[in-house]
């Protein structure tokens, strides 16, 4: 998904970066591979470590927890976001507290 006012998605910016790809192969390659990675889903953390069956109508009628639903995964996910995750983002950040 795009972000419409990004200045690449303007016609001046495809343009350069049409110009940039030609010029070096192997930027086309590296966004191809970036474009892939973001439409999966590859980049970023997860926030929340629910299995996604627990979301669907299937999950949801057999009673399966969630956060929103279950104070255990609740308390579950918090501990989780407060823990594992801290430690997630500030590698991703390049920082620590310590």
């Amino acid at each position: 998904m795009a972000i419409k006012d990004h200045p690449e998605n303007s016609p001046e910016g495809r343009e350069t970066k049409r110009r940039n790809q030609a010029a070096d192969p192997s930027l086309a390659e590296a966004q191809r591979l970036a474009d892939e990675a973001n439409r999966k889903g590859y980049i970023g953390v997860e926030a929340d470590p629910t299995p996604d069956d627990h979301y669907t109508l299937a999950g949801v009628t057999a009673g399966k927890p969630t956060p929103e639903t279950d104070r255990g995964q609740f308390t579950k996910v918090r501990e989780y976001q407060e823990t594992e995750l801290a430690e997630k983002t500030e590698g991703v950040a390049g920082r620590s507290d310590s």
